[in-house]
Protein backbone atom coordinates (compact mmCIF):
# COMPACT_ATOMS: atom_id res chain seq x y z
CA UNK A 1 0.00 0.00 0.00
CA UNK A 2 1.10 3.55 -0.81
CA UNK A 3 -0.12 6.98 0.25
CA UNK A 4 -2.43 8.90 -2.08
CA UNK A 5 -0.38 11.62 -3.84
CA UNK A 6 -2.93 14.37 -3.11
CA UNK A 7 -1.13 16.91 -0.91
CA UNK A 8 -3.82 16.88 1.80
CA UNK A 9 -4.70 13.18 1.78
CA UNK A 10 -3.44 10.60 4.24
CA UNK A 11 -5.37 7.66 2.77
CA UNK A 12 -3.52 4.62 1.57
CA UNK A 13 -4.25 3.05 -1.78
CA UNK A 14 -3.11 -0.07 -3.64
CA UNK A 15 0.16 0.28 -5.56
CA UNK A 16 -1.55 -0.41 -8.86
CA UNK A 17 -3.72 2.72 -8.69
CA UNK A 18 -2.53 6.32 -8.81
CA UNK A 19 -4.67 7.91 -6.10
CA UNK A 20 -7.50 7.14 -3.72
CA UNK A 21 -10.85 6.95 -5.51
CA UNK A 22 -12.17 10.42 -4.55
CA UNK A 23 -8.96 12.17 -5.58
CA UNK A 24 -8.56 10.13 -8.77
CA UNK A 25 -12.01 11.19 -9.94
CA UNK A 26 -11.42 14.79 -8.87
CA UNK A 27 -8.83 15.05 -11.66
CA UNK A 28 -9.94 16.07 -15.16
CA UNK A 29 -10.24 13.13 -17.55
CA UNK A 30 -7.36 14.52 -19.64
CA UNK A 31 -4.94 14.22 -16.70
CA UNK A 32 -6.24 10.78 -15.70
CA UNK A 33 -5.77 9.58 -19.28
CA UNK A 34 -2.22 10.96 -19.42
CA UNK A 35 -1.34 9.29 -16.09
CA UNK A 36 -2.65 5.96 -17.35
CA UNK A 37 -0.85 6.28 -20.68
CA UNK A 38 2.40 7.23 -18.96
CA UNK A 39 2.07 4.36 -16.49
CA UNK A 40 1.80 1.90 -19.37
CA UNK A 41 4.36 3.35 -21.76
CA UNK A 42 6.58 6.23 -20.67
CA UNK A 43 8.14 7.26 -17.38
CA UNK A 44 8.68 10.75 -18.79
CA UNK A 45 4.98 11.13 -19.67
CA UNK A 46 3.99 9.74 -16.26
CA UNK A 47 6.19 12.28 -14.45
CA UNK A 48 4.71 15.11 -16.53
CA UNK A 49 1.16 13.93 -15.80
CA UNK A 50 1.94 13.51 -12.10
CA UNK A 51 3.19 17.11 -11.97
CA UNK A 52 0.01 18.28 -13.72
CA UNK A 53 -2.13 16.43 -11.18
CA UNK A 54 -0.24 17.98 -8.28
CA UNK A 55 -0.56 21.46 -9.81
CA UNK A 56 -4.28 20.89 -10.42
CA UNK A 57 -4.84 19.85 -6.81
CA UNK A 58 -2.71 22.72 -5.54
CA UNK A 59 -4.87 25.19 -7.48
CA UNK A 60 -8.06 23.59 -6.21
CA UNK A 61 -6.90 23.48 -2.59
CA UNK A 62 -6.33 27.24 -2.59
CA UNK A 63 -9.72 27.95 -4.12
CA UNK A 64 -8.16 28.94 -7.44
CA UNK A 65 -8.70 27.57 -10.90
CA UNK A 66 -5.89 26.00 -12.85
CA UNK A 67 -5.57 27.51 -16.30
CA UNK A 68 -6.69 25.04 -18.97
CA UNK A 69 -3.44 25.53 -20.91
CA UNK A 70 -1.50 24.19 -17.91
CA UNK A 71 -3.64 21.06 -17.84
CA UNK A 72 -3.32 20.44 -21.59
CA UNK A 73 0.43 21.00 -21.84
Amino acid sequence: MNKCPHPNCQKTKPREVYACKPHWFSLPASIRQKIWKGYRSSAELWIEANNEALEFWKGKSHGGQVIAAQIRS
